[in-house]
């Protein structure tokens, strides 16, 4: 199993964000082959501090090829387009990371 891990840092605009996120942006993540979407929203730290990212979308897929694959996709381009047009729009920032089974 393979992953693709995004972690976005607090918006500007947090109810704008979400809003294109949840309406726009994961809708277009959804359409890209092979990917399996898990989006969690960070409310806090164990210690009740603040979180250093406010939002983790993970992508499973069942190879290392897959997700290559994935990446090399015509919906990935466009949900990586839209992806930066929304950390502009809502002056966030996008860690991403790939991983695989430990």
């Amino acid at each position: 199993m393979a992953s693709l891990v995004v972690l976005y840092t607090k918006p500007a605009d947090p109810e704008g964000f979400d809003a294109h996120y949840r309406d726009t942006h994961l809708p277009l993540a959804q359409t890209v082959p092979g990917a399996t979407w898990t989006v969690t929203r960070m409310t806090g730290t164990p210690r009740g501090g603040d979180p250093a990212y406010y939002l983790m979308a993970t992508a499973t897929f069942a190879s290392d090829a897959d997700l290559q694959a994935a990446m090399a996709s015509p919906q990935m381009r466009e949900t990586g387009r839209d992806a930066a047009q929304l950390t502009k729009d809502y002056g966030t920032e996008a860690t991403m990371l790939v991983g695989g089974d430990f």
